[in-house]
């Protein structure tokens, strides 16, 4: 059990750097004068959203060759054949391409996608990226969406929760600009934090269990020190609270999973 908690401490920790690694290269300014060039991880690293989130798009992976299009504080804006796109947090030992792969890195950085915020005005559906003609979420008015890629007249749109499709009609949709990733990201930042300070609390001995009810929906995180959301709390349903640590709520769902509230704002106790 101990040893379960200290490895949940160091990956929080760790998840924790990273939060604060994203905010800064999001807050940094482009590097207007970055030459691209191509280079290969020594290890196996994320490649972290532009999008402000810590929720990976993909994984670099050694002995293959990506593109850097872009530099943003410490962190490289980086591409992978397929023109997925996102940040290298960590880029300690990375070996870069020769003469000619820089050659070749320039000429392809000229038909680089650049990401951009955008909502749209009504709600409209995500269409696969299979080709298929199945829905898969439907975007809303009033929040903001990442277009991380170009199809033709379609936008590759990328959700909050990282599932990317298709939107086939971009009729009215209204242009963000960098301030959303900024509002993200220090939301990612503020969520490490309680996560990093609940996973390395010890629990409230005294603490007596209550039922409560959150006033919008919120994420439950897992208690192993990793930002990843196990379930969603909605309003008007009674929740568990059966523990404290730090500034979160130990809580437990009707079907008996259990995690971390960290926001824990104008909740209803029963």
């Amino acid at each position: 059990m101990e040893k379960r908690a200290e490895e949940a401490e160091r990956r929080a920790l760790e998840m924790l750097e990273n939060a604060r690694r994203l905010a800064s290269a999001v807050a940094a300014t482009p590097d207007a004068v970055f030459a691209p060039f191509w280079f290969a991880v020594p290890v196996a690293r994320p490649l972290m959203g532009e999008d402000g989130s810590l929720s990976p798009v993909a994984e670099l992976a050694p002995g293959t060759w990506y593109l850097a299009v872009g530099k943003r504080g410490d962190a490289l804006v980086a591409q992978a054949a397929d023109g997925l796109r996102g940040f290298l947090l960590h880029t300690a030992g990375i070996e870069r391409g020769d003469g000619a792969g820089a050659d070749a890195a320039a000429v392809a950085a000229k038909s680089v996608f650049e990401p951009y915020w955008f909502a749209v005005p009504v709600a409209r559906p995500l269409m696969g990226v299979d080709d298929s003609t199945t829905a898969i979420p439907e975007l809303a008015p009033g929040t903001w969406y990442l277009a991380v890629g170009g199809r033709e007249d379609a936008i590759l749109a990328q959700a909050s929760d990282g599932m990317r499709g298709l939107l086939l009609d971009t009729t009215g949709i209204q242009r963000g600009d960098e301030e959303v990733a900024k509002s993200n990201v220090r939301e990612t930042l503020r969520a490490a934090e309680l996560l990093a300070s609940a996973v390395a609390a010890s629990p409230e001995t005294d603490f007596k269990a209550f039922w409560f009810a959150v006033p919008v929906p919120r994420p439950l995180m897992s208690e192993d020190g990793s930002m990843t959301a196990i379930a969603e709390l909605a309003p008007d349903t009674w929740y568990l609270a059966v523990g404290k640590r730090d500034d979160a709520l130990v809580a437990q769902t009707a079907d008996h999973v259990r995690g971390l509230l960290l926001d824990t704002t104008g909740i209803e106790r029963g």
